[in-house]
C-alpha cells in the first residue's frame, strides 16, 4: 500500500487545514433535512481536498458515498437517473447515503445541453445529501447559488503541509535532510496526495538528500509570481536564488515585485538587511544597463532572492497575499497614452529633424498649446485619435 493510500483520512478530525468546513459538512450530512440549503458546493483547485472531505466525513459518519463526475455522465437523461436513483434508495445494511457530483464547472458546449439543469432538478428532489464541486466558479456554479451553500477550500498553508509530512516521516522512519520537506511543501502547492506520492519515491533511500528532490520528478505546477515570491519571504535558503529560473517575467518586474513587497512580510533589523541586499542588486542592475555587463544578471538575481530571504531570523509560513507592483500598475494604466505620445513624438521628429527625446520635451509643449488654440500644423499628419489625446 501507498503512502497517498495508506493515510487517506478515515475522519473528519484528520483532514488537514479545513476544520470549519468539516464542522459545516458533518451537521450538513447528520441534519440534511432540516437544512436550509440543499446542496453544498465545494469549490477548490486540484490537490486542495475537495473528494478526501467528503470521504472523510461519510466513513466517520458511517455513510455510503455515491459519487460520479459530471465530466463522464454530461446528458440530461443519464445525470437524471444516476442522481434520482441514488437519492430514493436505501444503502447497505440500511445506511445512509451522500451523493457527490464532481467537476459541475465541465459542463460546457451543446453536447451539455440539459445537464445542469438535470443536476438542479435532482438537488431539489433530493432526500439525500447531495455535494457538488467545482475546481473554480463559473457560470455552471452560479446557478446552484440559490439552492447550495458555497465552500472555498483554499489551498493548505505551507506550515501545515510541512507538519503533516513531519508526522508521517516520523512514522514511518523516513530521515530528511533539513529544507527537503520545504520544499516538497512548496511545489505542491497544498496537494497532501501530491507530497505523499513525492514521498513515496524518495522514502527508499536510507537519508532523503536535497538533491533527490529531483528524482520526485517534475510534478511541480507552473510557476507563477506569487510562488516565488512565497518561496523568497517564506523560506530562509540559499536555493530560493534559483527560484526565478521558471518564471516568464524578466528579473527587472520580478525586482519590482520583491521590492513592493517587502514591507508585508518584513520588519525592524530583518527589514533593513532585505533593503540592504535590495540595493546591491539594483547596483549590479545599474552595471549591466550602463556596461552591458550581463554576466552581472547573476548577482542581482542573487542578491534579490537569497540576499532578501536570508534577511530574516527564521523561515515564517504564515499566509500572505502579495501586492500588484505601483510602477507596473501605473505603466498598465497609462499604457495608451504612452503609445500616443510616442507615435506623435515620432511623427514631429521626423517632420522637425530631431531625436523622439526632443520631440516630447520641447516640440510636444508648443504643439499642443496650437492646437488647443485652433491653430492647426500642417505637415504633421496626426489622426483624429493623436490629436484628441495632444489636446485632451
Amino acid at each position: 500500500m501507498n503512502l497517498a493510500e495508506k493515510y487517506f483520512p478515515q475522519s473528519g478530525n484528520e483532514i488537514i487545514g479545513h476544520d470549519s468546513h468539516v464542522a459545516l459538512l458533518r451537521k450538513f450530512f447528520s441534519e440534511y433535512k432540516s437544512m436550509p440549503h440543499k446542496a453544498i458546493l465545494l469549490v477548490g483547485s486540484t490537490g486542495s481536498g475537495k473528494t478526501s472531505i467528503v470521504h472523510a466525513i461519510a466513513k466517520e459518519l458511517v455513510y455510503d458515498v455515491i459519487e460520479f463526475s459530471a465530466s463522464d455522465n454530461r446528458s440530461k437523461k443519464n445525470i437524471s437517473s444516476l442522481i434520482k436513483e441514488a437519492s430514493k434508495t436505501k444503502g447497505l445494511f440500511n445506511r445512509g447515503r451522500v451523493i457527490l457530483v464532481d467537476d459541475i464547472d465541465a459542463f460546457a458546449g451543446n453536447d451539455d445541453y440539459g445537464g445542469v439543469g438535470a443536476v438542479l432538478d435532482a438537488v431539489s428532489g433530493s432526500s439525500v445529501p447531495i455535494v457538488l464541486t467545482s475546481r473554480a466558479e463559473n457560470e455552471n456554479t452560479k446557478k446552484f447559488s440559490k439552492i447550495s451553500k458555497k465552500l472555498n477550500l483554499n489551498s493548505r498553508s505551507r506550515a501545515e503541509v510541512v507538519g503533516f509530512l513531519k508526522e508521517i516521516c516520523n512514522k514511518e522512519k523516513i530521515i530528511c535532510e533539513s529544507g527537503v520537506l520545504n520544499t516538497i511543501a512548496a511545489r505542491s502547492e497544498g496537494d497532501l496526495r501530491g507530497c505523499l506520492n513525492d514521498l513515496e519515491t524518495l522514502k527508499t533511500k536510507p537519508d532523503v538528500k536535497f538533491d533527490d528532490i529531483n528524482d520526485a520528478g517534475s510534478r511541480e505546477k507552473d510557476r507563477d509570481i506569487n510562488y516565488c515570491l512565497g518561496e523568497i519571504f517564506k523560506e530562509k535558503s540559499f536555493d530560493v536564488s534559483r527560484t526565478l529560473e521558471h518564471i516568464e517575467k524578466s528579473p527587472d518586474e520580478c525586482m519590482l515585485w520583491i521590492s513592493d513587497n517587502i514591507l508585508n512580510e518584513y520588519s525592524g533589523d530583518e527589514l533593513k538587511k532585505a533593503y540592504h541586499y535590495m540595493s546591491r542588486a539594483d547596483l549590479f542592475r545599474a552595471r549591466i544597463m550602463k556596461n552591458q555587463y550581463w554576466r552581472f544578471m547573476y548577482y542581482q538575481c542573487f542578491f534579490m532572492t537569497a540576499g532578501v530571504s536570508l534577511s530574516k531570523k527564521e523561515a515564517n509560513f504564515e499566509n500572505q497575499k502579495y501586492s500588484y507592483p505601483e510602477k507596473i500598475r501605473y505603466l498598465g494604466m497609462t499604457k495608451f497614452s504612452r503609445a500616443y505620445a510616442n507615435s506623435v513624438a515620432r511623427k514631429i521628429a521626423e517632420k522637425c529633424h530631431t531625436s523622439v527625446k526632443k520631440a516630447k520635451e520641447q516640440y510636444m509643449p508648443l504643439l499642443r498649446e496650437l492646437y488647443s488654440r485652433n491653430n492647426l500644423v500642417e505637415g504633421i499628419d496626426l489622426d483624429d485619435k493623436e490629436m484628441n489625446w495632444l489636446i485632451g
